[in-house]
Order: C-alpha cells, then structure tokens, then sequence
C-alpha cells in the first residue's frame, strides 16, 4: 500500500509539473459536442421487460484479451441491457455493433488516442434493446495523473410502458489513481444526476474502489440514497489490495438471480443480474 500511494504522488507530481509530456499531446479529451457516439441506433426494436429484465456489467479492457469477442458473445446472450467500460472503438472492438445487431448503443468518448494514424476513442457505452428515451455524460473534473485523461459515466433513460415508470441506468468508470477526496468529487456528482430521477435506478460498473476509505464512501452515499447492493453468490469479481473494484447498485428493483463469474476476455469478470420492477 505504502509503495502504491507514494506511486500516486510520484505521477501527480510529474503530470502537474509537465503539463505538454509525451502523454498530454498522446491523449486528448474531445470537445463536448464530440462526446456522444450512437451504433445501431435504429436496430433496438424491442421493449424491456419491467417484470423480468436482464443486465450485463463489464469493464472489457478495451477488447484486447483473445477471448474477448467469444465470452462477450456469450455473456450478452438473453441480456436487455449492457453497461461496458473501457469500451474501445477500434476496428477489433467494433466487430460487436455486427454480432450485437438487435442493441442499440450509446458510448461517452472519455478520450481519444492519437496513437494510431486514425485517432481511436475510449470510454462507457451502454446497449439495450430498447433505445433510450434520452441520455446525458458526465466527465470527471479530476484527470488521472501523468495521462492527463478524465473517466466518464453515462445515463440512459428507458420508459417502461407496462408500469408506467422510467428506469434510469447510470453506468461509470470511475476516476483511479487520486486521492480519495477526488474519487468522491465524482460519485458526488453522479449521486446528483441520480438522486433527482425519480423511479427505478441501475446504478453500476468499475468503481475502483481500491481502498477501505474510498469503498466505504461509496456504500455509504448508496445506503443514505435507498440503494439495495447487489450481493453475488458466484463472484469472481476483480479485487486490488483486497478490495472489489466493480459494483452493481439498484434502488426500486427486486433482484432476482445475480452471478460474476469468472473470464478470460478481459482483466475484469463480468457481472450478470437479472431484475424487476418493484
């Protein structure tokens, strides 16, 4: 712990006192009306089952491990909603849109790569088979040391016709390596957006929640909001320094069947819910 820590102000450091590194020209953070990208945006034809509805939750690493293509395939099989983070819009991750033709997706561009010749962008989306009423990003006022880049959530607005109630999906990647008061900065603006929904509430995804303090804020903003835990009999979910990183929060929705069960598509395991509307 005593060396993470001096490693987080060793990067704070030197990302504060070289503003035009290597990695500030590298990563860029796109201008607001950039944002928003849509894939399929007319295919999601279908309408969410309020009694009995499906979630996914991944953060995907990008799609870079081999199994990626093949556990997602089967992970969102049966599924109504999908939250990913570090979602990666290259031409390998891409491939999804094909195989995933009955989602509509909805990605928040964190930043964007200049590595390669055509500029790549990173960050949250979220698919269903119902598109969203509407949707609204928040970037995180905090940027990660030496990269220079923000973290990013996302929520989508589902109208369940059935019970006469809008479901909102709030799906983050929260900020990593910062002291905890910038951490909570960000779950304090996301509690914000959440807590003036009024209705059910998913509420999910890479928290990096590695420290007792920064986990113990978090639950605590949950509970205080009327949030229920998601509790997972399997769970394989990816811990650091002991402490689990991925969390799925629900609030006015009776969980029914919950498991994470373990991958190799990525350096997170996944998280499956199935849901109702109380």
């Amino acid at each position: 712990m005593r060396i993470l820590l001096l490693s987080i102000l060793f990067f704070s450091f030197y990302a504060n006192s070289e503003p035009n590194n290597l990695f500030s020209r590298r990563y860029i953070t796109p201008k607001d009306e950039h944002v928003i990208k849509l894939f399929n945006e007319h295919s999601a034809t279908k309408k969410i089952n309020p009694y009995n509805f499906n979630i996914l939750v991944w953060n995907v690493y990008k799609g870079l491990n081999k199994d990626f293509h093949k556990d997602f395939s089967h992970f969102s099989q049966d599924q109504d909603i999908v939250l990913l983070q570090e979602a990666h819009l290259d031409t390998n991750f891409n491939q999804i849109f094909t195989y995933s033709a009955d989602f509509s997706f909805v990605f928040a561009t964190a930043w964007i790569d200049n590595k390669y010749k055509t500029s790549v962008s990173s960050g949250v989306m979220t698919g269903s088979i119902q598109k969203p009423e509407l949707y609204k990003w928040q970037r995180s006022y905090y940027l990660e040391p030496v990269i220079r880049t923000p973290k990013m959530a996302l929520f989508s607005k589902y109208y369940l016709e059935e019970v006469d109630k809008v479901l909102m999906v709030g799906n983050i990647h929260a900020i990593n390596f910062v002291s905890t008061k910038k951490f909570r900065h960000m779950i304090r603006e996301s509690v914000k957006e959440i807590s003036a929904h009024d209705g059910p509430i998913i509420f999910a995804g890479d928290f990096n929640t590695w420290s007792k303090r920064k986990t113990h804020f978090l639950k605590s903003e949950m509970k205080r909001l009327g949030f229920t835990e998601v509790v997972f009999e399997q769970d394989y979910r990816k811990r650091f320094l002991g402490n689990i990183l991925d969390y799925v929060f629900v609030k006015d929705l009776k969980v029914h069947h919950s498991s994470a069960p373990a991958s190799n598509g990525s350096d997170h395991n996944p998280m499956l819910v199935n849901l109702s509307v109380l």
